[in-house]
Order: structure tokens, then C-alpha cells, then sequence
């Protein structure tokens, strides 16, 4: 991406980074995104008409279609520009949440679930395309994580929200809270429309087509990827369910984690991105953020073992070292896509590389809670085996992705060519 931030205007006059009125923008639609997200399975299942089976059917369709799009919209962003296509599927989200106010049964759910959830999911890769534009090429990783800390405050702010409309339990505070995500999604659009674009690089005459899913090594470490994701979805899907069925403990110990770990991510993201993060070092750290998975696996099966405030100690010691491992395996995965992707295909790749988180959403409710709440404390074990696993084969698959040619080549152009980063975005570009 030939680009370099330029400097925007503050109230006062003085110069403000784009990317920190970017990182202003995600916290403002994670508000809305963590208040909508804590309340609509009880809002379409109360005031939508839909059984607790035809809301899991929608919501995993929706998902399904955002790993269908993913690579066409990675492709069109290296074509057009990622922030033209970000602003397009922004708006295109606001208008699909607003219309869940419209839904009377399943058969109006599923479109606007279909179109609300492919596009949220879907503009992640494209986000980050467009993040590592606007940032200069060895602070990239470190941009990510700190547009992530502010994404990550917004959900927290936005889930304490949602927790309030549910203690109110009204229609019209459900509809006040729909309105209000429909208003953030269009102010990030705006904000969005104020920030400079990038210039997609020349693509290579050689490389018209999609090449991404041609490259099986960075398409394996995709996958493995997405197998340690599954690990995020635990907070919401295995963790509530073990807690009520399999411990003693108090049933908001489960919300408690979750706000723990909003908190924890939003004051280390940043900092475990601004460490180095280059290939060898991401792989390794991606090892050990599995490793760190696998130990928060067994604390939460212990939980089931030990009673009273010991299996609350043991909850929260499993909350911290859970949030420890997101926060080092979201970095270092950042890094090792980053290092591994040619810079005239970095959507394709990183819609690929996003994929993952798309693809664990999906299968989460599948995989997680049969292995923990139908096996018990096993399947925790058995969870933690698979995390190991995936996080050992990407030692392999990254090595084999860096000695694959095109990687050679590409990597030898960046280091001589520029190694901070492109010049500054043409000002007619999108």
C-alpha cells in the first residue's frame, strides 16, 4: 500500500493522526456493536418472533455467507481501495441493523441477518488493510493492536450498556438501543469519508487472478488460526453454559469474565502489538499463546472440581490467562500475516487470514459447547489438546510459507525499495 498518514485537524487547530481518529471511530461502533450484541438473542427471541433454534439457524447463516465474500471484497479493496469498500459495507451494516426492528418471524430475520452479520464480519480483513496502509510498514503490528485496545473499550462501554437494557427489559429501550448502533455505524461512516485513502499498489501482471487460495502454506496457517480463534468464543458459548450446569459458582461470574477480559485486552493489546513481531518471533509467540489457551482450558475444567470461593479464584485465575493468550496470539498473527503476504495482494490475504475469526463464530456454538457442557471437564482437556496442536503445526506451515519463492521475492523488494513505507496517498484516490 503506497501510503504514509497525513495529518487531519483537531478543534484547536493542531494536527491529529488519522489513525487516532480512526481507532475514535472503531471505539464509537464497538459501543454499539457490544451493546447490540449483548441483547439480541433475548430482543429477536422476546419481540422478534423467532425460537431459540431459528435465531442459531440466521446467526450462522450470516457468518457462513461472510466467509463466501471475504476474498472477492479483499480483492476489490486491492483494486479499488480498502477504505472505499470499508465506508460501503459500514453503511450497509447500520442499514441491516436498523431493519432488525422489522422482524416479525424467521423468515424476515434471515435476510437482514444474513446481510448485517456478512458485512460486519466481512470488512475485518478490509479494515486491516486499510489500518496498514495509513500506518508507516514497521509500525503496522503496532497500529493493529492499538486500533483493537480502542475497539475494545467501546465493546466493554457498549456490553454495560446492553446489561442496562436488559435490566429494563422494554420494548422501547430495545429499540432506542437498535437506533443508537444504526447511529454509530453511520458516524464511523463519516468519519471514515474524513480520513485520506490509500493507493492500492500495482498488481502484478502475472498475478490477475486470485492467488491467495493458491498459496496453500499461508491458507494452512489461516486455518490453524482459525482453530486457536474458537478459543475467543469460549467466554460466550462454553463458559456461561459450564458454569450454570457443571460449578457452584454464582451465575454472573460468567459476565464478569467477559468484562475482565474486555479490560485486560484493552490495556495490553497495545502493548504486547508494539513488541517484536516479525515472523520467527510472531510463530514462536503464536506457539506459546496456545500453550497459555491450554492452561486456561484446564482452569475452567478445575472449576467444576472445586467448590466456594475457591472455584471463583479459579474462574478468575482462568479469566486472566485466557485474556493473556488472546492478547499474545491476536498480535502474533497480526505479524505472521503481515510478513507472509505480498503487498499487491494484502486484501485477498488478509481477508483470508480474517477468515478465521469469521469461520470460528460460526462453528463455535457446534464444536465448544457439545465437547464442554455434553462431555464435562474431558472436553476441556480435549479442547486444550486441539489448541496445542494448532498452535504447534503453525511452526511448520511458517516456515514453509517463508520459503516459498513468491515470499523471497517480495520480501527482498520491501527491504530495498522502501523499508518504512510508501509515499503519501494521492489525493483523487479511494
Amino acid at each position: 500500500m503506497r501510503t504514509r498518514p497525513t495529518a487531519t485537524t483537531n478543534r484547536r487547530g493542531g494536527p491529529t493522526s488519522p489513525l487516532r481518529v480512526l481507532a475514535a471511530g472503531q471505539a464509537i461502533t464497538a459501543a454499539g456493536d457490544g451493546a447490540w450484541l449483548t441483547v439480541w438473542t433475548i430482543y429477536l427471541t422476546r419481540f422478534g418472533g423467532l425460537s431459540a433454534s431459528e435465531f442459531a439457524v440466521g446467526a450462522t447463516a450470516g457468518g457462513a455467507l461472510a466467509l463466501l465474500i471475504g476474498v472477492p471484497l479483499g480483492r476489490l479493496a486491492d483494486r479499488l481501495g480498502p477504505r472505499r469498500i470499508l465506508v460501503a459495507l459500514t453503511l450497509v451494516s447500520g442499514i441491516a441493523l436498523a431493519a432488525f426492528l422489522g422482524v416479525r418471524n424467521f423468515w424476515t430475520f434471515l435476510p437482514v441477518a444474513l446481510v448485517a452479520n456478512a458485512c460486519d464480519k466481512a470488512r475485518v480483513g478490509v479494515f486491516q488493510v486499510y489500518v496498514m496502509g495509513l500506518a508507516r510498514r514497521r509500525e503496522r503490528v503496532a497500529e493493529l493492536g492499538k486500533q483493537q485496545a480502542a475497539r475494545s473499550v467501546g465493546f466493554t462501554l457498549g456490553g454495560a450498556l446492553g446489561g442496562v437494557v436488559l435490566a429494563l427489559g422494554s420494548l422501547p429501550a430495545f429499540v432506542v438501543l437498535i437506533l443508537a448502533n444504526f447511529t454509530t455505524n453511520i458516524l464511523y461512516a463519516v468519519i471514515l469519508l474524513r480520513l485520506p485513502p490509500t493507493v492500492p499498489p500495482a498488481r502484478d501482471s502475472a498475478h490477475r487472478n486470485t492467488r491467495v487460495l493458491r498459496d496453500v502454506p499461508f491458507v494452512s496457517i489461516a486455518v490453524a488460526g482459525g482453530v486457536l480463534t474458537l478459543g475467543w468464543s469460549l467466554l460466550s458459548t462454553g463458559v456461561p453454559l459450564w458454569m450454570t450446569h457443571h460449578t457452584d459458582v454464582p451465575p454472573w461470574t460468567a459476565g464478569a469474565l467477559v468484562v475482565l477480559n474486555g479490560v485486560l485486552v484493552a490495556l495490553l493489546q497495545a502493548r504486547a502489538a508494539r513488541a517484536d513481531n516479525s515472523r520467527r518471533t510472531a510463530t514462536r509467540k503464536v506457539l506459546s499463546s496456545a500453550v497459555v489457551l491450554g492452561v486456561a482450558c484446564l482452569l475452567f475444567a478445575l472449576t467444576g472440581v472445586v467448590h466456594g470461593r475457591v472455584a471463583m479464584l479459579v474462574a478468575l485465575a482462568a479469566g486472566c490467562v485466557h485474556a493473556a493468550a488472546e492478547v499474545i496470539f491476536v498480535a502474533a498473527f497480526w505479524g505472521l500475516s503481515v510478513a507472509l503476504m505480498p503487498e499487491d495482494a494484502a486484501g485477498e490475504y488478509q481477508s483470508v487470514a480474517s477468515i478465521g475469526t469469521a469461520a470460528a463464530s460460526v462453528l463455535a456454538p457446534l464444536v465448544v459447547v457439545p465437547l464442554v457442557v455434553g462431555i464435562g471437564a474431558t472436553g476441556w482437556v480435549l479442547l486444550a489438546g486441539v489448541f496445542v496442536l494448532a498452535g504447534a503445526a503453525t511452526v511448520p506451515l511458517s516456515a514453509w510459507a517463508a520459503g516459498r519463492p513468491s515470499h523471497q521475492e517480495t520480501a527482498r523488494h520491501t527491504a530495498v525499495e522502501n523499508p518504512d513505507g510508501p509515499p503519501r496517498p494521492s489525493a483523487g484516490a479511494c
